[in-house]
């Protein structure tokens, strides 16, 4: 016990630590859940059911980034809360509106979309979109909420709450034979479950909030934070469509079964950012916010030793992810996946970047250089779209695809990483003449 006392004494002195602890310790139980569940799911589904349910997520997060016009991204910034719940309350009337608009939109279009996408199975499966999208909506907003009162346990309460509720809805209608379906509802089941219990957890803040309600508030913090809806959005939009293009053009060039394998390679790759990445963000979120109206100096400090510890921890637990998963997949998710393993080689490199990058992306709201971020989106799509081009015309094998995509995303984050350094570098010499 003596040689872990070093360790127990800098986790209890670095705040910015511990509050990453709490939100992983909870973000581990719910992942844990997942991962016991996923070689049922994945015996009880088949690949083929799998894909379809991918092409509904890409669908799914791409309306993720309107619904709620980036507007919950601007909750940290004031010094009032009764501002932040002004801001609140403009977030949750978009993602209201959005979500009647899209159920509207799939209930006149639904048979148009199945077939342009020239996938006739995710007919009925396009009805439960909006109701995802509310839920998904309603949770981003009230999560941001709860990263400004530093209500971590409520947060990992809220992640447990929504996997579970997900993981149950899914093994109960894939038992019940409802194909990919099963997979949809139970997705929807979980979204739903998650919003509520942050509604719960925050029903005191909502309370006072509606006592001090104001329309011409409302309208003052809607016109000063209008950069999230008009520049936010339209780099959120940008990023959906380079993190679910390959996806979608694998799915497009070499049918459902190949995007089922994809998924659950992505899925298990995804699982170091779900478990750390996503609450390193979250903390990242709250903490660069404090430190922006105090020193840019203690800005700069937090942005390079996030950088790093996300570096150590992404080659470490993504290499053994890689080196495993070919020996391992067959025997653990069942023969059909097998082939899936291959694929977590070649995508590890991707999903490596994705994880040190991620918390240091949150520079361009903190600091508010949406025009940065667009540039770079704009950068890693071009980038990821001319490796499709490639691919489509120039490439037959599957493998080789997927590992010509995996490089060109890896290298858009390269490039998004640059930007996220050089909007700190540009506030830094605007603030301090520190370059």
């Amino acid at each position: 016990m003596r040689i872990l006392n070093p360790v127990i004494h800098i986790l209890s002195a670095n705040d910015f630590v511990k509050k990453v602890s709490i939100l992983v310790s909870g973000t581990a139980l719910s992942q844990f859940v997942a991962i016991l569940a996923m070689p049922v799911l994945t015996r009880i589904y088949t690949p083929e059911q799998f894909g379809f349910y991918s092409i509904y997520l890409a669908i799914l997060f791409s309306l993720s980034v309107i619904v709620s016009m980036q507007y919950e991204m601007a909750i940290p910034h004031p010094e009032s809360d009764r501002d932040a719940f002004h801001i609140l309350c403009t977030a949750m009337l978009f993602v209201v509106s959005v979500s009647i608009s899209v159920f509207i939109f799939i209930l006149y279009f639904q048979d148009v979309i199945a077939n342009w996408m020239n996938v006739d199975h995710i007919r009925m499966n396009l009805l439960f979109i909006p109701i995802s999208l509310l839920g998904l909506g309603t949770y981003q907003v009230f999560n941001v909420w709860l990263i400004r009162k530093e209500s971590y346990p409520s947060m990992t309460k809220g992640k447990v709450t929504m996997n579970i509720s997900q993981v149950v809805g899914q093994l109960t209608f894939g038992l019940l034979s409802f194909g990919s379906l099963g997979l949809v509802v139970g997705d929807v089941a979980g979204r739903v479950g998650g919003s509520s219990f942050l509604g719960k957890s925050m029903w005191r803040d909502l309370k006072e909030g509606v006592k001090g309600f104001s329309p011409k508030l409302l309208k003052q913090v809607s016109i000063r934070y209008k950069k999230f809806p008009m520049v936010s959005s339209i780099s959120s939009i940008i990023n959906e469509l380079s993190l679910h293009l390959p996806l979608l053009f694998v799915a497009f060039s070499f049918g459902p079964k190949v995007a089922g394998l994809y998924m659950l390679a992505q899925r298990i790759l995804t699982l170091p950012d779900a478990l750390v990445g996503f609450s390193v963000k979250q903390v990242y979120l709250s903490e660069s916010t404090k430190q922006a109206r105090v020193s840019y100096e203690s800005f700069r400090s937090l942005y390079w030793q996030t950088l790093k510890k996300m570096s150590w921890l992404g080659v470490i637990v993504i290499g053994c992810i890689a080196l495993l998963s070919p020996l391992v997949f067959g025997m653990f998710f069942g023969d059909n996946w097998s082939e899936s393993g291959s694929y977590v080689q070649v995508l590890a490199i991707l999903y490596l970047f994705q994880l040190i990058t991620g918390p240091t992306l949150i520079n361009f709201y903190v600091l508010e250089c949406q025009w940065l971020q667009i540039i770079s989106e704009t950068i890693r799509l071009i980038i990821i779209v001319g490796a499709a081009i490639v691919a489509h015309y120039f490439i037959q094998s599957t493998f080789i695809t997927i590992a010509v995509l995996s490089i060109a995303a890896s290298i858009g984050y390269l490039v998004l990483l640059y930007f996220s350094w050089y909007s700190m570098r540009l506030k830094l010499k605007g603030a301090d003449g520190i370059g």
